[in-house]
């Protein structure tokens, strides 16, 4: 066991927090009654609650419009008064192990998203449809303050987090209470992921390469591959992330992933290779792929590294 899981396991225990599997029911504002469990590495919030704004004290649901910044359309939530909204909060893991290797963290999941890639396996957060009730964000930064002393970062993902005009008051915040913080993001809103790194909100930065660039508009319904390129390159110029691809069965062979890193000049020590697992995903048809092995995933990412060391034009 790592010095990492002997530190949250002693912390568990002095602390009395639950292990493995075993449920505990728990009061929330208004009488609202959830369950919360620890599952394998993660502490997981499974919620029940009322669709009555006024006893769980959420806000009225976003309307989301459409807004022409430069590098293709973006979502720009609104509040119905008009009024800043709090981020959109649709999922917290109270505690992950795994989503930030080396770090104790809690996983922030926003509403919404801008792209439609057929095997994204979190559809709830893409489908306004099939979105789950906000989390309150005021409830979130408090869970989050009082866990100071287990958790030693937060990352923040989604959805698409950067499509949130309240993430940088958010960020603001968790950096405030002296959070590392990761951003998840699929590389569409370049400026706003200059901003972040420029004002030191995000220590850590990973964005989702899906395909080729070419093949945005057509797989993923996104209009301006040009925006992902950039953001491809912010991450790698400031050295202070990776990029990461999802291997799908007939779409990512040996070829397609040469091509992908000799088109945005990926490097490779910063390029992560993630097997595709079936699912609840947005295409339906996708849940009847097969899962793809780690032993795929790590003979592609060797076919690469042997490219790189044998001077190949990858």
């Amino acid at each position: 066991m790592s010095a990492l899981r002997r530190r949250v396991r002693g912390i568990f225990a002095h602390r009395g927090v639950l292990q493995a599997g075993e449920p505990v029911e728990r009061r929330q504002k208004g009488g609202v009654r959830g369950t919360e469990s620890v599952q394998a590495g993660a502490l997981a919030i499974r919620c029940r609650r009322d669709g009555i704004a006024g006893t769980t004290g959420r806000r009225p649901p976003a309307v989301c419009l459409k807004e022409d910044i430069g590098n293709g359309p973006r979502l720009r939530p609104l509040s119905i008064s008009g009024e800043a909204r709090c981020l959109e909060i649709g999922g917290l893991v109270k505690l992950s192990l795994v989503d930030w290797p080396g770090e104790v963290v809690a996983v922030v999941f926003t509403r919404g998203c801008n792209f439609r890639c057929p095997w994204c396996h979190n559809r709830n957060l893409v489908e306004p449809a099939l979105f789950p009730p906000a989390l309150p964000e005021a409830e979130v930064l408090s869970y989050l303050a009082a866990r100071r002393r287990v958790l030693t970062g937060v990352v923040v993902s989604g959805g698409e987090p950067t499509l949130q005009e309240s993430l940088v008051s958010f960020l603001a915040r968790l950096k405030e209470m002296g959070y590392a913080v990761k951003l998840d993001t699929n590389g569409s809103q370049p400026r706003v992921l200059r901003n972040l790194l420029d004002k030191g909100l995000v220590d850590r930065v990973a964005v989702d390469y899906k395909v080729p660039l070419a093949e945005y508009p057509t797989r993923l319904g996104w209009p301006a591959p040009g925006a992902v390129r950039q953001s491809l390159g912010l991450v790698m110029s400031h050295g202070c992330g990776e990029v990461r691809t999802t291997i799908v069965p007939g779409i990512h062979s040996p070829e397609v992933l040469r091509r992908m890193v000799r088109e945005s000049k990926i490097d490779l020590r910063m390029y992560r290779l993630q097997p595709f697992r079936p699912g609840s995903c947005l295409d339906p048809a996708y849940d009847g792929y097969p899962t793809v092995s780690r032993e795929h995933v790590a003979a592609l990412e060797a076919a690469l590294r042997n490219d790189a060391v044998e001077g190949a034009d990858v």
